[in-house]
């Protein structure tokens, strides 16, 4: 039931979407510039019991490479995808063969041009190769070897320029005149002789939300980028944007914690995080548990009643109640906790600091809680009066940026999910 997401991963060049299926996604840029991205080892490599192992896909017909860098950023070793789907390693002075390839469509061979798909008259049509696995380990520090396995193979020795230990690694996908490049990683682990030190997957797909259009529903969005940087965080940049997190499974238990570092350099601008009962739409997918920073202060969304003239009845609206007990500072981390229930209400701290409620709305008007709100720590998300049905969350959305068009960069890192009695 505990779902756990960091951002492990720096990227120099690409474009990124954790958890699109299971991977993490690494496209091209828009100039065709390649992907480079590296990762920290969970604990830098100096002895020949430990292990690295990648399972990952590449589109055919590129050039790719997994480096291995020191802790001195000293390159150690790298293994080149060709373009025609040959590996090899790649040294100062030489250039081993390992004789193995990469396979499309569960085992056909890229190499052999009989089972490579043709368009008529223009060549091979673009695929992509099947997942494979990528192991090393073995590592001779003083010898300069390592061993290297593909898809369970039988290990070969690599001839390598290892010195004092293995520390990063680096997935590449070298800038090429076509459109095309993507690498898809679908896992990471690292051991420590028979101990498993490292397990890396992608259980939440965050979506970038694209631009939409003037004249449809929430035309005001402007399209969402993402990457991972400093090895922590999901850099988000744009205007007024979404990445959304689309949870394995819907949060349906009586009581869940969720806990994240938040971080931005203009804390005048709106950077949040809200829970969503997603809909299929924006706006309306809310029902939202909301936190975050706008205007120099941190702020929450609650539920709270607003008379239709028109109907006479009372109708649920979102509003934001600011907190001044805590000033937020530009590029500080703040830990964030986010205790919520299906019973509609919700609590949460800034590094361990308890939130409670000011008084004082956004707009600087005071407000009260008329007997079917709670004021202080307990923050109502369900209008008791229009209570829409709940059956529990589904969705993190990262929002950023202000209606009017104005750059922006949020910094969301290391989210943990969990039932309170599992914390």
């Amino acid at each position: 039931m505990v779902i756990i997401q960091k951002f492990n991963w720096h990227a120099q060049t690409g474009s990124y979407r954790y958890g699109d299926q299971g991977y993490l996604v690494m496209d091209d840029g828009p100039q065709h510039e390649g992907i480079q991205c590296s990762r920290k080892l969970a604990k830098p490599i100096t002895d020949s019991e430990s292990t690295i192992e990648l399972r990952l896909r590449v589109v055919v017909g590129k050039r790719y490479a997994i480096r291995l860098y020191s802790s001195t950023d000293q390159l150690a070793a790298q293994l080149v995808i060709t373009e025609g789907g040959w590996l090899q390693f790649n040294r100062q002075v030489a250039r081993v063969s390992t004789d193995f390839y990469l396979t499309w469509f569960n085992g056909r061979p890229v190499v052999d041009p009989d089972f490579v798909p043709e368009k008529s008259g223009a060549g091979a049509k673009t695929i992509e190769s099947d997942e494979h696995s990528f192991r090393f380990g073995d590592f001779g520090f003083e010898g300069g070897t390592f061993s290297f396995s593909f898809d369970g193979s039988d290990k070969k020795q690599i001839p390598a320029t290892l010195k004092s230990d293995i520390a990063r690694l680096e997935l590449v996908a070298f800038p090429c005149q076509d459109a095309g490049n993507r690498i898809r990683l679908k896992q990471f682990v690292q051991t420590d002789g028979k101990r498993l030190l490292e397990v890396e997957t992608f259980p939440i797909y965050w979506e970038p939300v694209e631009a939409i259009p003037p004249g449809y529903p929430d035309d005001n969005t402007r399209a969402a980028a993402t990457r991972p940087y400093g090895y922590h965080w999901l850099e988000c940049s744009g205007e007024y944007c979404w990445v959304r997190g689309h949870l394995p499974h819907k949060l349906d238990g009586t009581e869940y914690e969720l806990t994240f570092d938040l971080q931005t350099p203009d804390v005048d601008k709106e950077t949040c995080v809200e829970l969503h009962q997603d809909d299929g739409t924006m706006a309306q997918s809310m029902l939202p548990v909301k936190v975050g920073i706008i205007g120099g202060k941190f702020f929450s969304g609650f539920a709270s009643r607003v008379t239709s003239s028109v109907l006479g009845k009372d109708f649920w609206k979102s509003q934001q109640a600011l907190y001044p007990q805590i000033a937020p500072e530009p590029d500080k981390t703040y830990n964030i906790r986010i205790r919520w229930n299906n019973a509609g209400y919700y609590s949460w701290w800034v590094n361990d600091t308890p939130m409670r409620f000011s008084g004082i709305a956004k707009t600087g008007v005071p407000f009260s809680f008329p007997g079917y709100e709670l004021p202080g720590f307990r923050i109502p998300f369900l209008n008791k009066l229009v209570r829409r049905p709940f059956s529990g969350f589904d969705t993190i959305a990262l929002h950023y940026g202000l209606v009017s068009p104005s750059s922006h960069v949020a910094y969301y890192g290391n989210f943990r999910v969990a039932p309170v009695d599992e914390r």
